[in-house]
């Protein structure tokens, strides 16, 4: 299996709006700032959350940050350990995926979407994720 395009049709799409659609002009730009600015205030108190062991809370605030802002990876990876934390391993997958939407080569997203699919029984998957993860690894210490 190869990981372009992260392994499956639905993760090469690009990243999609809140409500589907895009603004234009000066307008995306306004819209993206704030949309930015949002998703790091959520994020923080989504690490807050997960910093002091209340998960569930983790999650709900990393999901809005990753929603304002999808080409973000830090409210994605917050979303994925979060959801891995209170054993919610279908929304850590799928968030790891975003992850790697964005930055394919992400040690971290590679080797936590590889737990995670050996997590919903899905071996034969998560392998080629484990092995990009390894690679990286080894490639760093050279």
């Amino acid at each position: 299996m190869s990981l372009a395009g992260c392994g499956t049709p639905d993760q090469s799409a690009g990243p999609a709006t809140s409500n589907g659609t895009r603004a234009s002009g000066s307008q995306s730009g306004k819209a993206s700032a704030s949309n930015s600015g949002l998703s790091n205030a959520l994020s923080r108190v989504g690490h807050t959350a997960a910093s002091t062991g209340n998960y569930p809370t983790a999650v709900r605030m990393y999901r809005r940050a990753h929603d304002l802002a999808p080409d973000q990876i830090g409210p994605a990876l917050g979303l994925a350990r979060a959801s891995a934390a209170v054993k919610d391993h279908r929304a850590a997958a799928d968030a790891y995926r975003a992850v790697l939407r964005v930055e394919p080569h992400n040690i971290d997203a590679l080797s936590g979407l590889g737990r995670e699919l050996m997590s919903l029984d899905r071996p034969r998957e998560a392998i080629p994720y484990l092995k990009a993860s390894l690679a990286q690894r080894r490639e760093a210490w050279v």
